[in-house]
Protein backbone atom coordinates (compact mmCIF):
# COMPACT_ATOMS: atom_id res chain seq x y z
CA UNK A 1 0.00 0.00 0.00
CA UNK A 2 1.14 3.47 -1.16
CA UNK A 3 2.03 6.18 1.35
CA UNK A 4 0.21 9.75 0.90
CA UNK A 5 2.29 12.41 -0.48
CA UNK A 6 2.74 15.33 2.23
CA UNK A 7 0.65 18.47 1.79
CA UNK A 8 2.56 20.73 -0.81
CA UNK A 9 1.44 23.51 -3.61
CA UNK A 10 -2.27 22.81 -4.54
CA UNK A 11 -1.96 19.20 -3.35
CA UNK A 12 -3.35 18.54 0.28
CA UNK A 13 -4.06 15.25 1.49
CA UNK A 14 -7.33 15.99 3.55
CA UNK A 15 -8.80 16.27 -0.39
CA UNK A 16 -8.39 12.94 -1.03
CA UNK A 17 -11.08 10.63 -1.36
CA UNK A 18 -12.46 7.64 -3.56
CA UNK A 19 -12.95 8.97 -7.08
CA UNK A 20 -14.19 5.97 -9.01
CA UNK A 21 -13.67 6.32 -12.68
CA UNK A 22 -12.72 9.60 -12.85
CA UNK A 23 -9.57 11.10 -14.08
CA UNK A 24 -7.52 14.31 -14.56
CA UNK A 25 -4.41 15.40 -16.43
CA UNK A 26 -3.62 19.04 -17.03
CA UNK A 27 -0.31 21.60 -17.45
CA UNK A 28 -0.75 23.81 -14.08
CA UNK A 29 1.26 26.44 -16.51
CA UNK A 30 -1.25 26.07 -18.97
CA UNK A 31 1.10 24.51 -21.92
CA UNK A 32 -0.50 22.68 -24.62
CA UNK A 33 1.48 19.18 -25.40
CA UNK A 34 0.45 16.12 -27.12
CA UNK A 35 1.51 14.23 -23.95
CA UNK A 36 -1.07 15.48 -21.50
CA UNK A 37 -3.30 14.35 -24.78
CA UNK A 38 -1.54 10.76 -24.21
CA UNK A 39 -1.96 10.71 -20.53
CA UNK A 40 -5.43 11.24 -20.42
CA UNK A 41 -6.01 8.13 -23.17
CA UNK A 42 -3.75 6.29 -20.49
CA UNK A 43 -5.89 7.35 -17.85
CA UNK A 44 -8.98 5.62 -20.19
CA UNK A 45 -7.23 2.89 -20.78
CA UNK A 46 -7.09 2.07 -16.80
CA UNK A 47 -10.80 3.27 -16.14
CA UNK A 48 -11.88 0.68 -18.23
CA UNK A 49 -12.33 -1.69 -14.88
CA UNK A 50 -14.15 1.07 -13.61
CA UNK A 51 -16.91 1.14 -16.37
CA UNK A 52 -14.95 3.95 -18.66
CA UNK A 53 -16.68 2.38 -21.42
CA UNK A 54 -19.48 2.71 -23.84
CA UNK A 55 -21.41 0.23 -21.78
CA UNK A 56 -25.02 1.06 -23.94
CA UNK A 57 -23.96 1.62 -27.71
CA UNK A 58 -28.00 3.15 -27.53
CA UNK A 59 -27.25 5.88 -25.50
CA UNK A 60 -24.22 6.65 -26.56
CA UNK A 61 -22.88 6.46 -22.74
CA UNK A 62 -18.82 6.54 -21.93
CA UNK A 63 -16.06 8.49 -21.66
CA UNK A 64 -13.75 10.84 -22.93
CA UNK A 65 -11.38 13.49 -22.99
CA UNK A 66 -11.99 17.33 -22.42
CA UNK A 67 -9.85 19.89 -24.57
CA UNK A 68 -9.59 23.39 -25.05
CA UNK A 69 -11.09 24.71 -28.23
CA UNK A 70 -8.67 24.55 -31.10
CA UNK A 71 -9.52 27.96 -32.36
CA UNK A 72 -6.74 28.18 -35.02
CA UNK A 73 -8.02 25.03 -36.60
CA UNK A 74 -11.55 26.13 -36.73
CA UNK A 75 -10.50 29.28 -37.96
CA UNK A 76 -8.74 27.27 -41.51
CA UNK A 77 -11.79 25.16 -41.69
CA UNK A 78 -14.27 26.56 -44.64
CA UNK A 79 -17.25 27.04 -41.96
CA UNK A 80 -19.38 29.27 -43.77
CA UNK A 81 -19.61 32.04 -41.29
CA UNK A 82 -17.07 34.32 -39.72
CA UNK A 83 -15.87 32.90 -35.86
CA UNK A 84 -16.02 35.33 -33.05
CA UNK A 85 -13.23 36.05 -31.20
CA UNK A 86 -12.02 33.24 -29.17
CA UNK A 87 -12.99 34.34 -25.97
CA UNK A 88 -16.47 34.72 -26.96
CA UNK A 89 -16.41 30.72 -29.31
CA UNK A 90 -17.84 28.03 -27.86
CA UNK A 91 -18.31 24.28 -29.11
CA UNK A 92 -20.08 21.28 -28.00
CA UNK A 93 -19.95 17.39 -29.40
CA UNK A 94 -23.24 15.87 -28.23
CA UNK A 95 -24.34 11.75 -28.21
CA UNK A 96 -27.74 10.76 -29.06
CA UNK A 97 -30.34 8.32 -28.73
CA UNK A 98 -29.92 6.89 -32.12
CA UNK A 99 -34.04 7.19 -32.79
CA UNK A 100 -34.88 9.96 -35.59
CA UNK A 101 -38.18 11.36 -33.36
CA UNK A 102 -35.41 12.07 -30.04
CA UNK A 103 -32.56 13.06 -32.45
CA UNK A 104 -35.06 15.15 -34.61
CA UNK A 105 -35.81 16.50 -30.91
CA UNK A 106 -32.61 17.45 -30.10
CA UNK A 107 -31.52 18.96 -33.21
CA UNK A 108 -34.41 21.44 -32.97
CA UNK A 109 -33.79 22.23 -29.32
CA UNK A 110 -30.25 23.05 -30.12
CA UNK A 111 -30.71 24.69 -32.90
CA UNK A 112 -33.35 26.97 -30.44
CA UNK A 113 -30.21 27.70 -28.40
CA UNK A 114 -27.98 28.98 -31.14
CA UNK A 115 -30.39 31.29 -32.84
CA UNK A 116 -30.97 32.77 -28.99
CA UNK A 117 -27.11 33.56 -28.90
CA UNK A 118 -27.21 35.27 -32.45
Amino acid sequence: MSKTPEAQGLYDPRNEHDACGVGFVADVKGRKSHEIVQEGLEILLKLDHRGAVGADPLAGDGAGLLSQIPDQFFRKQQLGFTLLLSVHTQSAKSFFLRTKRILWRWKNLLNLIVAMRD
